[in-house]
């Protein structure tokens, strides 16, 4: 998918005027990246990429909504683990989260399949203001070939911006740190976190409601 492409594809969450775009990079200029950005170092002797997290060093449970309206009202277990969160606000903080995203430098993108049955794995969009999150999504989701890449198509947009803190009682999160989910933009938003499990955990538990409700398949994670 060529920039002009992928610009476009963005825009539909209100993400413009980004900075340097980093589609698909290869490991090593990932790696690279995050050293230069000075998001991790390089362990010696082992020559593994060490970041740190900051505060969040695992996920934030309470910090997770899901966004309630016609699609998931009726669908989605609601309690202490789903908690409702309404569109509009959903949608204020994706208009947020554009306007961060226009003060950066530089944006990393990952086209992935979660998926291995071809069936049913859903083409996800990864973008991320860190380099090393990008190299996360990338070794994490399956790697589409080089001739699905010209004609990829995002299923579903995973927006992370770990240096955009919320405010709680502004945007109505619990904390600094929100991780939404839309079914119906299909799109998550994680922000104030840069515990990158929170990629992995989002995108499994779309699997896990559009599994059996789109395709009748029941996920076993």
């Amino acid at each position: 998918m060529d920039l002009a492409v992928r610009k476009e594809s963005l825009e539909r969450f209100g993400v413009e005027n980004l900075g340097a775009v980093h589609e698909n990079l290869p490991p090593a200029r990932l790696v690279e990246a995050s050293v230069r950005r000075r998001e991790g170092m390089i362990s010696e002797p082992s020559g593994a990429l060490v970041v740190r997290t900051g505060k969040r060093t695992g996920r934030s449970p309470k910090d997770r909504f899901i966004v309630e309206d016609d699609l998931t009202r009726d669908a989605v277990d609601w309690g202490a683990v789903n908690k409702p969160f309404s569109s509009e606000a959903f949608g204020t903080l994706l208009e947020k989260a554009a306007r961060h995203g226009e003060n950066l430098e530089e944006v990393y993108v990952v086209d992935a399949h979660a998926g291995a049955d071809e069936r049913y794995s859903l083409n996800v969009q990864v973008v991320t203001e860190q380099a090393w999150q990008a190299l996360f999504a990338r070794q994490l989701f399956r790697r589409p070939d080089r001739n699905e890449l010209d004609s990829f198509e995002p299923e579903w947009t995973v927006i992370s911006m770990p240096g955009l803190l919320m405010e709680p009682e502004e945007d109505g999160t619990e904390s600094e740190t929100f991780v939404g989910l839309d079914f119906t933009r299909r799109v998550v938003l994680i922000c104030g976190t840069a515990y990158a499990g929170e990629i992995k955990k989002s995108i499994f538990t779309v699997l896990n409601f559009v599994l059996p409700t789109e395709h009748d398949v029941f996920p076993m994670h």
